[in-house]
């Protein structure tokens, strides 16, 4: 019983047949008051799956919920359950993965915040050589019109074809 899990024995129909020190600490009850407690009552549900795995006793089923305890605090249980033929009950181990569900919600922001810095990495990328193809276009365009500014001076027939040029650079 130095383990933190809870262990409940449930008949078939939901009925609490044995817990653990664990199990009653967190429930608030001692053991004359949680046997014969419908497992729903001992245990409140807050999220997650509920006992529905009773209904099927030919194989193992396991599960998570999150409970509350007597003491107002919501746990997140993962719950493996056992059909014990000979006994014609669950054994039900439910272990706390409270810590590993909130590690779970920091991983996911992490990659999330990875994903949103990737994103803005690759606009700013792409902002940057969108900015030099603009400058070098925009300096090749004000060497033509200089080019335009001399010829005018010297030969105004040719100022519309470096003007076309500058159009198309530009």
């Amino acid at each position: 019983d130095s383990n933190a899990d809870f262990v409940l024995r449930v008949t078939a129909d939901g009925t609490v047949a044995f817990a653990n020190p664990q199990a009653l600490a967190f429930c608030g009850r001692d053991l004359p008051g949680a046997v014969g407690a419908r497992v729903e009552d001992l245990l409140p549900r807050l999220d997650g799956a509920g006992w529905e795995a009773l209904e099927n006793r030919a194989r193992d089923r396991s599960f998570e919920q999150r409970l509350v305890g007597r003491d107002g605090r919501a746990a997140w249980i993962l719950w493996r359950l056992a059909w014990l033929a000979n006994a014609a009950e669950f054994q039900a181990v439910g272990r706390d993965i409270t810590r590993l569900r909130e590690l779970q919600a920091e991983v996911e922001r992490a990659q999330a915040q990875a994903r949103q810095a990737m994103l803005m990495r690759e606009r700013l990328t792409i902002a940057h050589d969108l900015h030099d193809t603009i400058v070098h276009a925009l300096v090749a365009v004000v060497a033509q019109l200089r080019l335009v500014r001399k010829m005018a001076e010297r030969a105004p027939e040719r100022v519309p074809d470096e003007l076309a040029r500058a159009e198309e650079a530009a």
